[in-house]
């Protein structure tokens, strides 16, 4: 590989930027395919919850686990655990033979991208800096903003809810595939000069503004992620708004939110 990204450290920035694209295109898609999905189990809207729920439990699993599998087997080895778990769950949601068995696919979805979120963002803080933070967040949201497009061309008019699924499963895959270009760039990098300055300093921060800020991250993240999720449903159904149209103002919203981490990344210190 030659160019900009020829050295292992860039290998791995531009492998863990392709997995953050599909983190974003599964959480801008989900909320496009679901009234479709909804139709074909015979479900009502309150089945989302255990979506969610399926989600958010593979998800916490994971970000608790991440750090203690990352020593000790090294962060490219988690990286393409949690890539071949999140192809095999794209391809088991695609297939749609159950909603018991789409709620395991979602599971572990919710474990295989939890893992990549936790250990590609912990990288990424500590090689690579604030900055590379921005560009990583600024690339999911080029996912998440794709992700209504690319649901809507398949159930707009349509019944065909699973191929976006299975089209993320085919990337997923080839990001399993390409991960071992970035192993010496994953496990070998040294830490980015500003985490270097500060090792072996201690901060002190008071409980009340930890708890604070925790409070308010989960809040904020609560929020921008439902919005997101559930906008589809309720342009499309409750507003009478085109499927396709619904989905080009929901890719909107998530490319608002888009342009200020890319402003992060090129504005940020």
């Amino acid at each position: 590989m030659s160019g900009r990204f020829s050295t292992p450290p860039q290998r791995a920035i531009l492998i863990g930027l392709g997995a953050f694209v599909l983190l974003g295109l599964t959480d801008g898609a989900i909320g496009t395919v679901w009234p479709d999905l909804r139709d074909d189990f015979g479900r009502t809207d309150g089945s989302f919850g255990q979506v969610f729920a399926c989600l958010a439990g593979g998800y916490l699993i994971a970000s608790v686990a991440s750090g203690h599998l990352s020593e000790r087997f090294g962060m490219t080895t988690v990286f393409r655990m949690g890539s071949t778990l999140a192809a095999l769950a794209f391809g088991i949601i695609g297939l749609g033979s159950s909603w018991a068995t789409t709620l395991v696919g979602f599971a572990l979805l919710g474990l295989g991208n939890g893992t990549l979120d936790s250990a590609v963002n912990a990288w990424i803080a500590v090689k690579r800096g604030q900055r590379a933070m921005g560009l990583l967040h600024g690339f999911y949201g080029v996912g998440a903003s794709a992700g209504p497009l690319v649901a809507a061309a398949f159930v707009a008019g349509g019944d065909r809810w699973g191929v976006p699924f299975w089209i993320f499963a085919a990337l997923q895959a080839g990001i399993v595939v390409a991960s071992p270009l970035a192993r010496e760039g994953f496990d070998d990098t040294p830490d980015a000069p500003d985490v270097e300055a500060t090792r072996g300093r201690t901060v002190e921060v008071p409980s009340y503004l930890l708890a604070l800020v925790l409070g308010w991250f989960f809040l904020y993240v609560g929020v921008e992620v439902s919005a997101g999720q559930w906008s589809f449903t309720l342009l499309s159904e409750a507003r009478g708004t085109d499927e396709v149209l619904a989905s080009v103002f929901v890719a909107s919203y998530w490319g608002g939110l888009t342009v200020g981490r890319f402003l992060l990344a090129f504005g940020g210190d």
